[in-house]
C-alpha cells in the first residue's frame, strides 16, 4: 500500500510504486483515507503510477496492478474513473461509506465493464 496521506507527491509515490513492484508486489493500492489532496491528487497519482507500472512491465514482462483511490464527489469520481480507463488501469477503490452507496452504484454501472472496483469501508 502506498500512503499519500503521509504527504509525498505523486512523483515520489511513483518511485515507491516502482520499487515495490520490482520487489515482487503484484497489487499495489492507494491509502484508503484520501482520494485527492492538494499534495497528491488522484489524477496525478493515476498518471505517475501507471507510468511506473508500464516501466516495470518493460523491465520484467510483468505488469503490477495499481488500485487507485478515486473517492471524491460523484462528478470527480467519474472523471477519475475515465482517466483510469484511459491510462490502462485495471482497478480502482472507492470508500463507499464516504461517497454513499448510490454514487458508488452509479459509478460501477457506468464503468464496471472496464474496471474492477474495490469497495472499501473506511
Amino acid at each position: 500500500m502506498i500512503k499519500p496521506c503521509l504527504g509525498y507527491s505523486p512523483e515520489h509515490g511513483a518511485k515507491l510504486f516502482y520499487e515495490s513492484a520490482l520487489g515482487g508486489g503484484d497489487l499495489i493500492k492507494d491509502d484508503e483515507l484520501f482520494g485527492s489532496t492538494s499534495i497528491s491528487d488522484a489524477a496525478g497519482r493515476l498518471k505517475a503510477y501507471r507510468s511506473a507500472a508500464r516501466a516495470v512491465m518493460e523491465k520484467t514482462g510483468k505488469e503490477p496492478v495499481y488500485i487507485a483511490n478515486i473517492t471524491d464527489t460523484p462528478k470527480r469520481m467519474r472523471d477519475h474513473a475515465k482517466l483510469a480507463v484511459d491510462e490502462g488501469a485495471k482497478a480502482v477503490m472507492v470508500n463507499f461509506v464516504a461517497t454513499g452507496i448510490d454514487a458508488f452504484r452509479e459509478l460501477t454501472e457506468e464503468f464496471g465493464s472496464e474496471l474492477c472496483f474495490l469497495a472499501h469501508y473506511a
